[in-house]
């Protein structure tokens, strides 16, 4: 586990392509922060081997269709509500 920071930030920026975000801390510190969606979802997916399962699903996402998250893994069930055919 990373360490709790104890100094507030004195400072932050953002890379040039908007990814990464620094940030300088009181105590000297430096730290890089990933702000990339698709590289938080690509570690999602990889850490847990699998897609949502629908009591995830409708517990998270409830009233949304459900849509597989992860390309790389099967689908974990069919979404079978009304709601959800009419839209496809």
């Amino acid at each position: 586990l990373a360490p709790l920071v104890t100094y507030f930030f004195e400072s932050v920026s953002f890379s040039p392509d908007g990814v990464m975000l620094a940030s300088g801390s009181a105590d000297f510190t430096i730290r890089l922060h990933d702000t990339d969606i698709r590289s938080w979802i690509k570690t999602a997916c990889e850490r847990a081997s699998r897609n949502l399962t629908e009591i995830e699903w409708l517990t998270f996402f409830p009233g949304e269709c459900y849509r597989q998250t992860c390309a790389q893994f099967p689908p974990e069930f069919v979404d079978e509500r009304d709601v959800c055919q009419k839209n496809e």
